[in-house]
């Protein structure tokens, strides 16, 4: 695909989100986006680097954030240029399977995930007010995951009664006030409650120069392999993983947490090396790797 081509498509698809009334196709990134922007520079959309995540947002503590979004007002109508109003209902549904990095297994974390849920609010009713693209607009309910009730969705009344609603000036305040009220992060919890034997890991391939690959595993620093090919790479560092973790269960030790900031900075380093040797970004990829330790005995 040309360069042309490809900004006249992304052209194309931007017109979508800047529309007073954003559908709910785009709605969800858009405000996604919003919220990650006003939560600062710790903060960082999951989707970046994992477009199955069970969760949207994530802090570099490891604290994660699921948004759900609601409008009042919709573009959509069975009349022509009358936009239709509708009650709002938030999915909370807890799922009994996700899926991993690589979208090619379920994930072994089931349940909700995120430590605190962001319920965002467009009231308006007004077509000649209403601006989906107007952080001022919205409102931001902010609850931790644990006070949601065990049901499929929860409507604005029940869900104002959890937790009163913050402007967009006030939900980077409302969002630490809360995260630091949790008993709890997931992630440590799914750390040090999981046996080693069941652990997954993503995984870093480089494309070699002279042909082969090779593979680093971030969450288990100067653990790393190599292969003729990937799946060779994928196969051998597997393997690896295997024989380091019982070593550090034996030291009491567990492996760093997958952190959004611990998977870029592993990856900037590989690609400043690559750039640095005259190497292409083209031939770094991430895979996915479940080890069972159960399965070498």
């Amino acid at each position: 695909m040309n360069n042309q081509l490809h900004e006249e498509i992304i052209a194309s698809l931007a017109v979508q989100y800047n529309r007073p009334l954003i559908s709910n196709v785009y709605r969800g990134d858009y405000v996604e986006g919003m919220i990650a922007h006003a939560l600062g520079a710790e903060w960082r959309l999951v989707n970046e680097y994992w477009a199955w995540a069970p969760w949207d947002i994530e802090c570099t503590d490891s604290t994660r954030i699921e948004v759900k979004q609601s409008a009042a007002l919709q573009p959509w109508s069975t009349a022509v240029d009358a936009p239709v109003t509708r009650s709002s209902s938030f999915d909370i549904y807890s799922r009994r399977e996700g899926w991993t990095k690589g979208g090619d297994h379920p994930y072994y974390e089931v349940g909700r995930p995120a430590d605190i849920y962001i319920f965002a609010y467009h009231g308006e009713t007004d077509p000649d007010i209403a601006d989906h693209r107007r952080a001022e607009q919205w409102q931001f309910f902010v609850v931790q995951e644990h006070r949601l009730p065990d049901q499929k969705t929860i409507s604005l009344n029940p869900l104002q009664k959890l937790a009163a609603a913050v402007t967009y000036d006030q939900l980077a305040a409302k969002v630490e006030e809360v995260a630091a009220e949790l008993p709890f992060l997931k992630a440590e919890r799914m750390r040090n409650e999981m046996p080693l034997h069941r652990l997954q890991f993503t995984v870093i391939l480089e494309e070699e120069s002279d042909g082969g690959y090779s593979v680093h595993c971030p969450a288990l620093p100067g653990c790393v392999s190599q292969g003729d090919d990937r799946r060779a790479a994928l196969a051998n560092i597997k393997e690896a993983i295997g024989l380091v973790l019982p070593a550090l269960e034996r030291k009491g030790e567990t492996p760093d947490v997958e952190t959004p900031a611990l998977l870029s900075q592993e990856l900037n380093h590989i690609l400043k090396g690559r750039e640095q040797d005259g190497l292409s970004s083209a031939g770094v990829s991430l895979a996915q790797v479940k080890v069972s330790l159960q399965d070498r005995e």
